[in-house]
């Protein structure tokens, strides 16, 4: 996904950034159902800051996130915080 971005990314003369939450949105919603995490957050970013990801974006997930349309995460985090010029995402992705 990261050499996807980044093909992207340079395409449009823009930063490479990445959108995660803390904590995992699962321990949010369906605590009985969080995911192992395989590596903190701060090993995360560093993971990411190594793979060239020039912006990493942390967004709490609690129970106000989790209670945004798709329309106001999306404007919030994407529109506000990214400036956006393209949005790159995995197979499985999807808005609840």
């Amino acid at each position: 996904m990261i050499d996807a971005t980044r093909t992207v990314a340079d395409r449009l003369d823009a930063q490479l950034a990445v959108v995660t939450f803390d904590p995992h949105p699962a321990q949010v919603l369906r605590p009985e159902a969080t995911p192992l995490q395989l590596v903190d957050l701060d090993q995360k970013l560093e993971l990411l800051e190594a793979a060239g990801v020039d912006l990493a974006v942390v967004v709490p997930f609690d129970d106000q996130c989790a209670s945004e349309t798709p329309d106001e995460f999306a404007h919030r985090v994407i529109v506000d915080v990214c400036h956006a010029k393209a949005v790159v995402v995995g197979h499985d992705f999807h808005f609840w």
